[in-house]
């Protein structure tokens, strides 16, 4: 019967344990800056959606308001005080204005998907009566605004984690060609043996 325990030279677990928390370091910083992407997409999605209603609601005002005016053109006309170019210019405008309808009713679906893609939803997943967004005003100086972009810069924090992974990798490597120990009990049992021996049966 064998028992053994390793047991690795002094310090080289708990460098080894430095590297893991580096490795730790850099995947939570990466995974952070994945979040802060996602949410600035899903923002900007947003308001580009909410821009787009917005201009549809004001395009069908529009068509309204050249409705009003070609009949008004039309009444016009019909006393002979009117221009036949005032009407066809109505009807120019309000082809161009339903043209417009159209694109942005089909931008609005693209965008649609593009959002709901960005919220892990269904593509055709609909979307209800949408809140305007608050526009906060700056109070930061643009001196201030670039200190702290640099500050908070994720590429630059990333990369210094990546290097401190490394310091701590090569520290751990220059560790390796310490000896390692190894401790252990032996046991084994011997029969009697058939000639006169001292110790004879003895346990190993």
């Amino acid at each position: 019967l064998t028992l053994s325990q390793g047991v690795p030279f002094p310090g080289k677990l708990k460098k080894k344990g430095t590297v893991v928390e580096k490795e730790i370091i850099v995947a939570r910083l990466k995974l952070d800056r994945e979040i802060k992407s996602i949410h600035a997409q899903i923002v900007k999605s947003y308001a580009e959606l909410f821009y787009i209603r917005e201009a549809k609601k004001i395009t069908f005002k529009n068509v309204e308001l050249i409705d009003a005016l070609t009949v008004q053109a039309e009444q016009t006309y019909a006393k002979d005080n009117g221009l036949l170019m005032d009407i066809m210019r109505a009807n120019s405008q309000k082809g161009q204005l339903q043209y417009d309808l159209i694109l942005l009713k089909e931008i609005e679906k693209s965008q649609e998907v593009d959002l709901n893609a960005l919220m892990n939803r269904q593509t055709d997943a609909p979307f209800g009566e949408m809140a305007a967004l608050t526009v906060q005003p700056v109070v930061f100086s643009r001196e201030q605004i670039f200190a702290k972009a640099m500050e908070n810069n994720d590429a630059v924090k990333i990369s210094q984690a990546m290097v401190d992974q490394a310091e701590a990798v090569v520290d751990l490597t220059e560790a390796t060609s310490l000896p390692d120990f190894k401790f252990g009990l032996f046991y084994a049992g011997i029969g009697e043996s058939d000639m006169q021996i001292e110790d004879s049966g003895k346990d190993a």
